[in-house]
């Protein structure tokens, strides 16, 4: 009996952890969309922004030029590359 009373007093406070991880996710999938600065995508995937550097010289990490800077979307810098 006390399990099963444990059991419904968990299940709203489970139910709020599944939207807050759900939320978390749409945020952590949005993140990844905007572009950022080629130091904090080198900061993200631990490589230096030199190394950064040369995979956008070399095509391998597509850009998004605003002005005269560079930003890449994590998304599109896989850290496998």
């Amino acid at each position: 009996m006390a399990a099963l009373d444990l059991q419904d007093e968990l299940a709203p406070v489970m139910r709020e952890l599944q939207a807050i991880r759900a939320e978390l996710a749409a945020l952590a999938a949005a993140r990844r969309a905007e572009p950022v600065s080629l130091e904090e995508a080198a900061r993200h995937f631990g490589v230096s922004v030199r190394t950064m550097r040369r995979r956008v010289k070399t095509g391998e990490v597509p850009v998004v030029r605003l002005g005269r800077s560079v930003r890449v979307r994590l998304d599109d810098a896989s850290p496998t590359r």
